[in-house]
């Protein structure tokens, strides 16, 4: 046999049997009953309302207003919740007392009164908590101790509400990569070896968003850009670069063929998304920090890499050099990971500022559409023609480390 709701009205003693829905937003409850047409009342005509999953309601007047609230202990003192706006109140005789998140620690000596409060915790060891297990707990160890008839109700609540913040996403990072570029061996193999790595300073900008899922556990979503250059690098491993013939016959002494990287410049566009965790309950304290991780999504949109080769004018002459450049002609993509720690101070129960700690870590695998620029920066007195940068070790397919170290701030909106 189907279970239903019964809805108690003012004016009519008998329940309307069905399947109750409760419209916060309109003010009305709506009743689908098994033989008759759907019906919709207000909060003002409804007196009780009973859940076939054992769950009460009753209508309570709050500053002028029908409000449903749901009940919790029924007793001399009884726990109300208003499943709207996430407040619980308490039923003292004929008195309906809110307590508010701001100010529970306040409230609950006055209601309940400071002896009983106290000794409570002496029996439970627990402190005051904003929780619905504490207050049924309280109010029932209140009621105990009158001596009072009590009925506890074991529905559980969401007193939690999701909530959404937005921000701007700004920071300040050490951006450091690498590469794990082949070569042959002489017998035909190729062997993958890892470069050095190349250290430059960024800015990230960008947008984040904060979905608050419970009390102490959120998820993170960082959209931002990152365009990184460094210069006077001087990192071997990159080839050999061709020599014009036959200069390199006749003059061995007069150049460097080695290819070392001493320019690199690239911009990429990435998403963060983290799980967060706070070490602290947002009653407790103001401040609170966190900790925080989970996958990257990142795009290398454009890289460019200056290969320099050196030149003398005699075998005793110091060095100049000249460098050739290659860039990737399509966009890249890994997927890595994040994690740091963090902490966010509530400015305002809107406002909130966030300051983290966050490392960034992943590698592009198998990058294979890098091509020659033409452009050639020549600081030699020989001809731009006499080098060719096209057998450089960026050519074939290689791999590119993500090592990013950044402190971030944001101030947010909550939604």
């Amino acid at each position: 046999m189907c279970q239903t709701d019964s809805v108690f009205l003012n004016q009519n003693p008998e329940p309307i049997l069905g399947k109750v829905l409760i419209n916060y937003k309109k003010g009305k409850v709506n009743v689908k009953g098994r033989d008759s047409s759907p019906a919709a009342f207000p909060f003002t005509e409804i007196r009780k309302i009973g859940l076939a999953n054992g769950a009460v309601y009753l209508n309570e007047n709050l500053k002028s207003e029908s409000h449903l609230l749901l009940l919790l202990v029924e007793g001399k003192f009884s726990l109300l919740f208003n499943e709207n706006d996430k407040l619980f109140y308490v039923r003292r005789n004929d008195s309906l007392l809110v307590i508010s998140q701001a100010h529970y620690k306040r409230a609950l000596p006055l209601i309940f009164g400071k002896e009983l409060t106290d000794a409570y915790y002496v029996t439970s060891n627990i402190g005051a908590e904003y929780t619905a297990k504490y207050l049924k707990r309280l109010t029932s160890y209140a009621n105990s101790a009158g001596n009072s008839p009590q009925t506890i109700y074991t529905k559980t609540i969401d007193q939690f509400k999701v909530r959404a913040s937005i921000g701007i996403y700004a920071g300040f990072g050490h951006n450091r990569t690498a590469f794990d570029v082949g070569e042959g061996d002489g017998v035909g193999n190729v062997v993958y070896k890892k470069t050095g790595y190349a250290s430059g300073s960024t800015l990230p900008l960008g947008l984040s968003i904060d979905i608050a899922m419970a009390k102490r556990m959120s998820i993170l979503v960082d959209a931002y850009g990152n365009n990184t250059s460094i210069e006077n690098l001087n990192i071997g491993g990159f080839g050999a670069a061709e020599i014009i013939f036959p200069n390199y016959l006749i003059h061995p002494e007069l150049y460097d063929r080695s290819l070392n990287l001493s320019e690199l410049s690239y911009k990429t566009f990435q998403i963060d998304i983290a799980g967060s965790y706070s070490l602290m309950r947002p009653e407790r304290s103001k401040i609170r920090p966190y900790l925080f991780g989970g996958p990257t999504i990142m795009r290398l949109r454009s890289a460019e890499m200056g290969l320099s080769t050196g030149y003398r004018e005699t075998k005793d002459a110091p060095f100049s050099y000249v460098t050739g450049y290659v860039e990737i002609d399509r966009p890249a993509h890994m997927i890595g990971f994040n994690a740091g720690v963090g902490a966010q101070y509530d400015l305002h129960k809107r406002w909130t500022l966030r300051l983290s700690a966050k490392f960034v870590g992943g590698i592009y695998p198998k990058i294979s559409h890098t091509k020659v620029s033409s452009r050639i920066e020549n600081g030699t007195t020989m001809p731009d023609k006499t080098w060719n940068f096209r057998f450089n070790n960026l050519m074939g397919t290689y791999d590119q480390y993500v090592r990013n170290f950044s402190i971030n701030g944001g101030l947010y909106f909550r939604l």
